[in-house]
């Protein structure tokens, strides 16, 4: 039986609490957020879970609160990843983030090489698993590409077009993170061709 902390009772947090609520093999739901009483109204629709305050600014203040975690699932804008991270790593946790691009002082490749390497070396050397990236794009796109390339003798290119719309009776800019959203727009694209990492233009095919 597993215990699980949730970084961030929004959208998303919210939504992959309440889908461990149904997993057997999972006896505790910590829903942790600086808002206490959006963490309260989430453990209240769970079986298993139970409510704490946490500044996730403070990596002993999320050790604190995750004492027991097998594993914290993060939640939270891209700003806090290496604070929670370095907490998982103080509890022996595992850990898990929906998205992981641009670092503080960091590009979207320099960030990845880090997070591959150097993050990679201190969660190996604590003997628990650290997973990147696992929103929709990167995430479930990757899992798509992998899959089907293993189907093909070889590959020669691969174009990943992601669409997220979303039904609305009324003007909705953003339905996740705009704060997210603002920084995937503004920041350059990267792509990864005969075997280099190439940074272009925003909108140049």
């Amino acid at each position: 039986m597993k215990r699980v902390m949730i970084m961030g009772t929004g959208a998303q947090g919210s939504a992959v609490a309440k889908l461990l609520d149904k997993e057997p093999n999972v006896s505790e739901i910590i829903c942790a957020d600086y808002d206490l009483k959006a963490a309260e109204d989430l453990g209240k629709s769970l079986k298993k879970a139970r409510a704490v305050q946490v500044n996730a600014k403070n990596v002993d203040d999320i050790v604190n609160a995750g004492v027991g975690a097998d594993i914290i699932v993060n939640g939270l804008p891209i700003s806090f990843n290496l604070t929670v991270m370095e907490a998982a790593l103080k509890l022996k946790a595992c850990y898990q983030d929906l998205c992981m691009t641009e670092l503080k002082g960091m590009d979207c490749v320099e960030s990845t090489r880090y997070m591959f390497t150097e993050m990679n070396r201190k969660f190996e050397d604590a003997g628990v698993l650290a997973i990147t990236n696992t929103g929709s794009a990167p995430g479930l796109a990757n899992v798509v590409v992998r899959e089907t390339t293993e189907k093909f003798d070889s590959v020669d290119t691969i174009e990943m077009n992601v669409y997220e719309g979303l039904w609305s009776k009324k003007f909705v800019p953003f339905w996740w993170s705009p704060d997210v959203a603002f920084n995937d727009m503004s920041e350059y694209p990267t792509r990864y061709e005969n075997g280099k990492h190439i940074e272009t233009k925003q909108f140049d095919n």
